[in-house]
């Protein structure tokens, strides 16, 4: 699969501002079945603020889809890309 200029786009600028930015979830197991993804989701070492920061810079609108979650959604050229801080997954003991 060869990535659209809208995910280029965002890996470009992500790079610009030196954060991390990888495809995540259902488009990636997609993409290794040989399927065509209709959506496609992202994680990233950015905090939701410095999301905002990169969406300006390049005059993109972000949705606070699930902020307090470090979830924005970006809106580029009419395709909405949900773009999640990193988060680490915590097991808890019951005592």
């Amino acid at each position: 699969m060869k990535p659209s200029n809208n995910i280029k786009k965002i890996f470009k600028l992500f790079r610009q501002f030196n954060k991390q930015i990888y495809l995540v979830g259902g488009c990636v197991r997609d993409i290794i079945m040989g399927n065509t993804p209709h959506d496609f989701d992202f994680t990233t070492d950015a905090t939701p603020d410095e999301m905002k920061k990169i969406a300006a810079s390049a005059g993109i609108e972000i949705i606070p889809t699930g902020e307090k979650y470090g979830t924005l959604t970006f809106h580029v050229d009419n395709e909405f890309y949900e773009i999640t801080t990193f988060r680490k997954d915590v097991f808890y003991k019951n005592s």
